[in-house]
């Protein structure tokens, strides 16, 4: 019923995603996968072994950005609630931190069958991971399984991928880049609204700088700190004003220096606006430098960060 949908794009391949094997990455997966082997940590000892190098571990591979194979994944079949139904990888060489890999994905087989709740597509695909010469690291073949209610169904998050993606729009279209060319003592940006603060992002935050204090993903661990439930990491929200403000100099100028004061925690489903205005504008030998007192408020009108931050524009050479 749905394999006439696949068949035509079995060998179908994505694009090759060039990506860099990482020792931060590496050490971070082998603490998540309780690895004690100093081939994983330790670069001076890595040296002394036959590899020469720190290496990672086998299924390091999942780590990286797996290309979908259009338009069979997110377009055809969905990404939201497939399950992930067997795995097998074949390993040929370690990847060393410093190599640079290639990833590819290919749709290599599917199949249907009756379930007891409907009908049950089963589609292959293999993750080739691939050396400058196109010799293999390692293959894997992973095996999702899409239920019938899943491919009836029309909610359109269906084809969303959970794996995190360059973004593709921005949020800070209405913010003229570079608009702090013209900025005067007194001049205000207005107010700029931030994306919704999710669990996910939080958790993505967390993945991203290896900081998993259970206060930020954990209810109960948040509730027994105080926190009256979960909240976000500080520089997560710090960051998002950096990004605002890197904006605001554009592509001539560069943030020089800033000071936050995190005066309230910021929750899951928060809706964040932050107001700034310049305070200072002046002639330096790098170039113009701005400086800004900025204030983020929650949907509450509750002050969660305050502080400044000063950026350098047309930077002489």
């Amino acid at each position: 019923m749905y394999l006439e949908l696949i068949t035509p794009y079995i060998g179908a391949s994505s694009e090759i995603v060039a990506q860099k094997v990482e020792a931060g990455a590496i050490r971070r997966f082998a603490i998540a996968s309780l690895e004690t082997d100093p081939i994983y940590y330790d670069e001076e000892y890595a040296k002394t072994t036959p590899y020469g190098a720190i290496i990672a571990p086998p299924n390091f591979s999942r780590t990286f950005y797996m290309p979908p194979v259009r338009p069979v994944e997110g377009e055809i079949l969905p990404i939201r609630g497939r399950v992930h139904g067997t795995q097998e990888f074949v390993f040929f060489k370690p990847m060393k931190a410093g190599d640079t890999i290639y990833f590819r994905s290919t749709v290599v087989s599917a199949r249907e069958k009756q379930g007891k709740s409907g009908c049950l597509l089963f589609v292959t695909f293999e993750h080739a991971v691939l050396d400058e010469n196109g010799e293999p690291y390692s293959l894997g073949y992973n095996t999702s399984v899409y239920k019938e209610s899943l491919l009836k169904s029309t909610d359109p998050n269906r084809f969303t991928t959970w794996y995190p993606m360059i973004p593709s729009d921005d949020w800070l279209m209405k913010l003229p880049c570079g608009g702090a060319k013209y900025a005067s003592v007194g001049d205000t940006i207005g107010s700029v609204e931030f994306p919704e603060i999710t669990r996910t992002w939080i958790a993505q935050w967390a993945g991203a700088t290896g900081d998993f204090n259970p206060i930020h993903l954990d209810d109960m661990a948040a509730e027994r700190a105080g926190m009256g439930g979960c909240i976000a990491h500080g520089m997560l929200t710090a960051t998002i004003v950096t990004r605002v403000f890197s904006r605001w100099l554009g592509k001539n100028g560069r943030v020089a220096k800033s000071h936050t004061k995190f005066s309230s925690p910021v929750k899951p489903e928060d809706h964040l606006v932050l107001d700034a205005i310049v305070v200072s504008r002046a002639e330096t030998s790098e170039g113009i430098e701005v400086e800004w007192e900025y204030t983020v408020k929650n949907a509450a009108n509750f002050t969660v960060l305050a502080g400044t931050i000063a950026g350098v524009l047309e930077a002489k050479a």
